[in-house]
């Protein structure tokens, strides 16, 4: 699912974040790209409070994804809280890319792009069909041939995905600008 916020959410978010990015933890972590994942104290410390536009803008696009695909966020891991919301922030720099992941199974993940340029790195997903990698005769035209998709990154766009599709950010360029927002429902 594809949704794009008010314009001005989208600079209020922006301008919110980027104020903040000073507080990332150090690159030399776990990841090939800066976050606070990893970290116990977010630069987003409570995101339905500090950011309230922008999580209507989310609970709403989840509630949409929820009626228009039949699909019901289930953190199995958690079986206290269903409605469990997790997030992060990313900041990337040229060359940094994130590998290949999903994000279990069982929920609704989304990406939320704070700002983006045109040296920005896409997120490509690839096909839960395991038998596009074996086969070497197919029509790459075909709805259910294609090996992965690759969306662009754009300021201000949401996009939401069933948490067990595979995906992975592509290297981005020099001068890139992309800051996003990862979350779990």
């Amino acid at each position: 699912m594809v949704h794009d916020v008010p314009d001005k959410v989208a600079d209020k978010v922006e301008q919110f974040v980027i104020s903040r990015l000073d507080k990332m933890p150090s690159r030399d972590g776990p990841a090939p790209h800066s976050t606070d994942y990893f970290e116990s104290e977010k630069i987003i410390a409570d995101l339905p409070k500090e950011l309230p536009e922008l999580w209507l803008e989310f609970r709403s696009c989840k509630d949409a994804y929820q009626q228009g695909n039949n699909f019901k966020a289930i953190n199995r891991q958690l079986k206290t809280n269903k409605n469990e919301f997790e997030y992060w922030c990313q900041d990337y720099y040229e060359g940094d890319i994130h590998a290949e992941h999903e994000h279990g199974i069982g929920r609704i993940s989304g990406i939320y792009w704070v700002r983006a340029n045109e040296y920005a790195g896409g997120i490509m997903f690839k096909t839960p069909n395991p038998f596009t990698e074996y086969s070497q005769d197919y029509n790459p035209d075909a709805v259910f041939s294609w090996v992965g998709n690759i969306y662009k990154p754009t300021k201000g766009r949401i996009l939401m995905f069933p948490s067990y599709l595979k995906h992975q950010v592509l290297p981005s360029e020099k001068d890139v600008e992309r800051t996003t927002i990862a979350f779990n429902f």
